[in-house]
């Protein structure tokens, strides 16, 4: 017993020389060094700067409480029980996205000739008419044709109007399928730029005045559009544009998501089965009034339906595989739909969601390092809050420190704090 004991102390020794000679070093528990940058992570590090020396341990004592009780968890094998994995995953699920939006969707889009564009169409707003055809998947109001049918349409409406077999007013009041936009003659009146989407709003400021343009696709319908007069803005508030943009305005950020989105598809070979999720929203009206209350996706799932309505490579993905990946999305299990458009967008936003994290470990395009050690750091911080919340549940007389306080003063001997780097922090 007394050679173990001297073993031990030997050991926490070397391990102290070797801690006090690395600057980033700030404490060892168990062995394992713990840097500067996790610890910050992990603490408040201003706090921590502007303490005293005495103040700097009582704070390095609390974090080695919490880091002993994450080991605790670990070994006890709490990260495998169920709820706390579909805790961290969809918190790491988010991480993810997230990540991949700073790191390569948004930066392409605050170059400065985007910005400068953007600025210079903004100067202006366009009056437009329109022609739209809607469609069972329409975001509005959708009507009862196929999108490939609405296509068929608006393509025989430019073909028409390119021919001069009739004019815009005329069309307006043969094709359109809202009777308050044929009361106006199709007018949306002067709209901004970004108003709809960005392609639609790129092909009417591209255009000059009575220019037809069109068919163009975005989440209402097939457009066929009339461009009209501009008028110039007289008095503008100054903009951070990179900001506005960063924030969804002007649609440019959906434009790009979406091509991110169809990059993932390709690459993936996905494809969507429109048909199959027409007839599973068939089966959705048999057994619901969604007119009255819209459908939760949970509800979905009591539905049996074992028609695929993806395909990943060839694999069918049916009901339940997308049941499955949607508990692990955040945002997502709270989706409640109304009309075909609602499931559409959320099916392939679990299909996005899936894909992206398959794509970022495997990509050259982007450097996930580190997002890995963004990812490990949220295990540990959730695993720790998990595990703290289950024994304070067990037990209402505990607090966090007096558990943090409990497990330190039983490992304590196991801790090693680098007097050295927190005396020369500054």
């Amino acid at each position: 017993m007394r050679l173990f004991k001297q073993i031990l102390i030997s050991t926490f020794f070397i391990i102290f020389l070797s801690c006090s000679q690395d600057g980033n070093v700030i404490l060892v528990i168990d062995g394992e060094k713990i840097s500067k940058t996790e610890f910050y992570n992990w603490m408040d590090s201003s706090s921590f700067i502007h303490s005293d020396y005495i103040q700097r341990n009582t704070i390095l004592n609390e974090f080695a409480g919490k880091y002993l009780l994450y080991k605790e968890a670990k070994e006890k094998k709490i990260d495998q029980e169920k709820n706390f994995f579909r805790h961290i995953s969809i918190i790491q699920n988010d991480r993810i996205i997230r990540f991949v939006m700073d790191h390569y969707i948004v930066p392409p889009l605050l170059s400065d000739s985007i910005i400068h564009k953007i600025n210079k169409d903004t100067e202006r707003r366009v009056h437009v008419r329109e022609i739209r055809i809607k469609h069972k998947f329409s975001a509005v109001n959708p009507m009862d044709r196929s999108p490939q049918e609405a296509k068929k349409i608006a393509d025989r409406i430019k073909h028409r109007l390119n021919r001069e077999d009739i004019n815009f007013d005329e069309a307006v009041s043969i094709y359109t399928d809202d009777q308050n936009m044929e009361f106006r003659k199709g007018s949306l009146g002067e709209i901004s730029y970004g108003h709809i989407s960005k392609e639609y709003s790129d092909s009417v400021w591209a255009n000059s005045m009575n220019t037809i343009v069109g068919p163009i696709e975005t989440k209402y319908g097939f457009h066929i559009i009339k461009v009209g007069k501009s008028d110039i803005l007289k008095v503008r508030k100054k903009r951070n544009i990179a900001q506005e943009i960063k924030k969804g305005k002007y649609r440019i950020l959906e434009n790009q998501m979406d091509y991110f989105s169809e990059e993932l598809f390709l690459q993936y070979n996905v494809k969507i089965d429109t048909n199959a999720i027409e007839q599973l929203w068939g089966e959705v009206t048999k057994n619901y009034d969604v007119l009255k209350k819209a459908i939760s996706l949970d509800e979905l799932n009591t539905i049996p339906f074992e028609t695929p309505l993806a395909y990943i490579k060839n694999k069918p993905l049916k009901l339940e595989w997308f049941a499955k990946n949607y508990s692990a999305q955040p945002g997502i299990t709270a989706s409640r739909f109304k009309i075909p458009f609602s499931l559409l967008v959320t099916l392939r936003d679990i299909l996005n969601r899936y894909l992206t994290e398959k794509w970022i470990w495997n990509t050259t395009k982007i450097d996930a390092s580190m997002l890995h050690d963004r990812l490990t750091l949220d295990y540990k911080k959730q695993l720790y809050q998990y595990y703290l919340h289950l024994l304070m549940e067990k037990n209402s007389g505990l607090t966090e420190a007096i558990i943090l306080n409990r497990i330190f003063m039983e490992n304590s001997n196991n801790v090693v704090i680098n007097q050295r780097v927190i005396k020369s922090i500054n």
